[in-house]
């Protein structure tokens, strides 16, 4: 019940934020991504996972929160490893076409096809995850939806079943001052 609120509580400030405009600053995501996945690492190694990093060298900074920022890495990873039994999650940055890409790949039990227009929704929680009993409150992915956006970046997902789930999350460089 906690979780449900705070979720909840997160999504509501997000939204107040957008109503109210954002100032954000330069923000280092290759040192919010290696902050994340060393706080995740434990599990990983208790769940017999590999999570490891690939950070393109000379990362340029990204204009935004970095709470928030964390907060997309964080849902993202925990995602990742609650729905990889065995093999891998792989968290990479680098950048791309003006953009920094932001990726966590796992080799878990992947999304339905019928269930990939909705993941992104408020309180939507999947066919697999009903089945498999997997926690949540179906506001993860609507959270890193919404920040993602209001950093004026985008979000993509590739997802196989039975092979594993690619998030995306595009974000603009930090114009230098």
């Amino acid at each position: 019940m906690a979780a449900l609120v705070d979720d909840i509580l997160d999504l509501s400030r997000l939204e107040r934020r957008k109503e109210q405009g954002v100032n954000y600053q330069a923000v280092a995501l290759d040192d919010v991504v290696k902050q994340v996945v060393l706080a995740h690492q434990p599990r990983a190694e208790a769940e017999g996972l590999r999570l490891t990093v690939e950070l393109a060298p000379a990362l340029p900074p990204v204009l935004g929160d970095a709470n928030q920022l964390a907060q997309v890495v964080t849902n993202l990873v925990a995602n990742a490893l609650s729905y990889t039994t065995a093999g891998y999650v792989r968290v990479r940055a680098d950048l791309r076409d003006k953009q920094v890409c932001l990726c966590v790949e796992d080799s878990g039990s992947g999304i339905p096809a019928e269930d990939l227009p909705h993941i992104f929704e408020r309180f939507y929680r999947g066919h697999l995850v009903l089945k498999n009993d997997v926690p949540g409150t179906g506001l993860g992915l609507a959270i890193v939806k919404e920040i993602v956006e209001l950093h004026q970046g985008q979000l993509e997902v590739d997802s196989r079943p039975g092979q594993g789930t690619t998030f995306r999350a595009w974000l603009p460089v930090a114009q230098p001052a």
